[in-house]
């Protein structure tokens, strides 16, 4: 790739920071998309390489592997050999990156929560209550807020994330076009550990495999999630994008009406619906014996 072909892609990556930095109020969703395009553009990559995986380690290295006209396999043994000198270029990459965003954004991440940095989801999550700009109290930081006991606050957070998700999906209108918009979100799904996937985790209902690991973590609802199809794990996708660090109260009172107002299981089988409500049945009943416990 020429000088110039790397300037313009700069030029790109600085207009979504610009973006971001102009828009007001400012929604979780918008900056999502924002962050995964500005990686997008100061990795080179297209939009099929982030949809093929969200992990930081792994763009950095398809990255390099098209700045170095090197397969990603070949990357990876050639890095085999740096380990000893301690930080890989894949390493570096990814490093400069994180620094580069933070830069960009006028923000700094503590040690803690680099540490937590595995995706560019994760990354997103991190920056998010450190921007100083004027943010939409609708997002993942009004969660934390909400744990002083006024229940009303992470019930309208939930349900102003859900209008958020039945505003995007219905401003696409097309069935096919919103089943793509779905599949998008399937690859932004944080992996789940794979000693996670129990017999205990997997939820009895599904017509596909999906698992469900929850955990109470001080009030709040904390979830990983995995499928082994695509449009379910969409769905957890955005399960998690509205119910993941909320209130366990808040959780267990909601009303999960998303999937149906979006149309988003419009096009689904009985027996996939009927694996949608027992994916939500799942949450809330954890949350609810967590609350009365």
């Amino acid at each position: 790739m020429s000088l110039k072909e790397i300037q313009a892609r700069d030029a790109q990556a600085q207009a979504e920071i610009d973006a971001i930095l102009s828009r007001k109020p400012l929604t979780y969703s918008f900056f999502s998309e924002r962050i995964h395009a500005f990686v997008m553009r100061k990795f080179l990559l297209n939009r099929a390489d982030l949809n093929s995986s969200d992990d930081l380690t792994e763009l950095a290295t398809i990255s390099l592997s098209k700045t170095m006209k090197l397969s990603p396999e070949l990357i990876a043994e050639y890095q085999a050999g740096e380990n000893c000198e301690g930080a890989t270029s894949t390493d570096v990459k990814r490093t400069l990156l994180i620094v580069k965003i933070q830069k960009s954004l006028g923000v700094k991440l503590t040690l803690e929560e680099l540490m937590r940095v595995k995706t560019v989801e994760d990354l997103t999550r991190e920056l998010w209550p450190h921007l100083d700009v004027e943010r939409e109290p609708t997002e993942t930081d009004e969660a934390a807020a909400g744990s002083s006991g006024d229940n009303s606050s992470g019930e309208s957070s939930i349900d102003k994330q859900q209008d958020d998700i039945v505003r995007r999906f219905q401003s696409i209108g097309d069935p096919l076009s919103q089943y793509e918009y779905l599949i998008e979100f399937a690859s932004k799904l944080e992996p789940m550990d794979e000693n996670s996937k129990t017999d205990e985790n997997l939820v009895k209902g599904c017509q596909s495999k999906a698992w469900l690991s929850l955990e109470n973590r001080d009030g709040f609802l904390r979830m990983q999630a995995a499928s082994d199809t695509l449009i379910i794990r969409g769905v957890l996708y955005l399960l998690r994008e509205v119910l993941d660090g909320k209130p366990l109260q808040d959780v267990a009172a909601a009303t999960i009406y998303f999937p149906e107002k979006a149309d988003i299981v419009a096009t689904f089988s009985s027996s996939r619906r009927s694996g949608v409500k027992s994916l939500i049945a799942t949450i809330q009943d954890f949350a609810r014996k967590q609350v009365e416990s």
